[in-house]
């Protein structure tokens, strides 16, 4: 798709899709196979405010449903560190840009 389309599908600016297409471009392949395959994100459920006697088995499966999320939770957060090294390319990246649009005027 054309920096107009999927700006106009995702809302964002045209950096933010030049620096995505940036990232996809350096990491190859294998991040955009990582990026296809990711699953949709777990919400934290709410366990009932009921007595646990009673409603045992749904408690239990609230109990796996929250655990898997915080799993998923620790995962994503550990991603997000990994990638600090990013947050440098960026600014680089953005300096440049920053510089050819100022010469632009």
């Amino acid at each position: 798709k054309t920096h107009e389309e999927i700006t106009s599908i995702l809302h964002c600016s045209y950096a933010t899709i030049a620096k995505v297409n940036l990232w996809l471009n350096q990491a190859g392949e294998g991040f955009r196979k990582i990026i296809a395959k990711l699953p949709k994100r777990r919400e934290l459920p709410k366990l009932p405010a009921r007595p646990l006697r009673y409603h045992l088995p749904e408690t239990i499966m609230s109990l796996a449903s929250y655990a898997l999320a915080s799993q998923e939770k620790g995962r994503l957060e550990k991603f997000s560190e990994g990638i600090e090294d990013k947050k440098l390319m960026d600014k680089s990246f953005q300096e440049a840009v920053d510089e050819t649009f100022r010469n632009k005027r």
